[in-house]
């Protein structure tokens, strides 16, 4: 009877052990389960996110997720192989399956190997008179004004089929911040708009600023047009930037969520 309560009580211990273990290293399994089968994008140098279920969130365990994980990336939106990846003061370095460094110049994107994503490899339209004057009807509602087109400090036009509907829609990034040119006013501004072929307008960012802080504040450039799991819409791209130095330098995603493109992601 005695060896039976020693048994007894040497299981109870070995079961505490063990469930003192699992609760001392849950984080840590977690983590390395986010690592080994989520979904990873890496945008520029600035950005890396992890996305599952439909939702996104920032990497937490980054060095251990480019130990274990190789790349599909991506150059200007141009497919250039499949690599690891280490980064070297805001550089990144690209390994190949020899484990050869090639090195790449331009905007990447990086995201991992078995990720249904597509990228974009889109053109930038030139802004003609006629989207000047359908923008200006916008830029009326905040006492706006774009007399000619050198007053943009950002002038960006994708024409491109948004939805998949088959019909294409024009998307805007227009800005005069940071332009000299821009004096005729009492406010300069940023502006993300999306143009649909019913003629309806989704202003998806918008920034307005005193002119006399037209040198203040982050800009805002296009970056990439993506899609995951053959989602009927694609994803927009924004990278936010400072002309002087890379700090705070990021990038925003805008999903399609009911109806209207909303920003997934924050910067620090």
């Amino acid at each position: 009877m005695k060896n039976k309560k020693i048994i007894i009580i040497i299981v109870i211990a070995i079961l505490a052990y063990f469930a003192l273990l699992f609760f001392l290293t849950r984080d840590s399994l977690e983590e390395n389960y986010k690592v080994k089968t989520y979904n990873h994008l890496l945008l520029g140098y600035d950005t890396a996110l992890s996305w599952h279920n439909n939702t996104w969130e920032p990497i937490v365990n980054f060095d251990e997720v480019l130990k274990q994980r190789t790349f599909n990336v991506y150059v200007n939106n141009q497919y250039a192989g499949d690599y690891t990846l280490e980064l070297v003061k805001d550089t990144w370095q690209f390994y190949d399956q020899n484990n050869r460094r090639t090195n790449f110049g331009g905007d990447i994107l990086a995201v991992t190997d078995q990720t249904n994503l597509e990228v974009v490899n889109y053109t930038l339209e030139d802004i003609t008179e006629e989207d000047i004057e359908y923008i200006n009807q916008i830029l009326n509602n905040d006492n706006l004004h774009i007399d000619y087109l050198e007053q943009l400090s950002i002038a960006e036009k994708i024409i491109f089929d948004f939805d998949n509907d088959h019909i294409n829609e024009t998307l805007y990034n227009i800005a005069t911040i940071y332009s000299e040119y821009y004096s005729e006013t009492e406010n300069v501004f940023q502006l993300l708009l999306l143009h649909d072929e019913n003629g309806d307008t989704q202003i998806i960012k918008e920034i307005v600023r005193k002119r006399d802080e037209y040198n203040l504040g982050y800009g805002y450039l296009l970056s990439n047009i993506i899609r995951i799991d053959n989602s009927n819409n694609y994803d927009i791209i924004v990278k936010r930037f400072i002309p002087y130095g890379n700090q705070g330098d990021c990038h925003l995603i805008y999903s399609w969520n009911n109806g209207t493109y909303e920003n997934v992601n924050q910067c620090e």
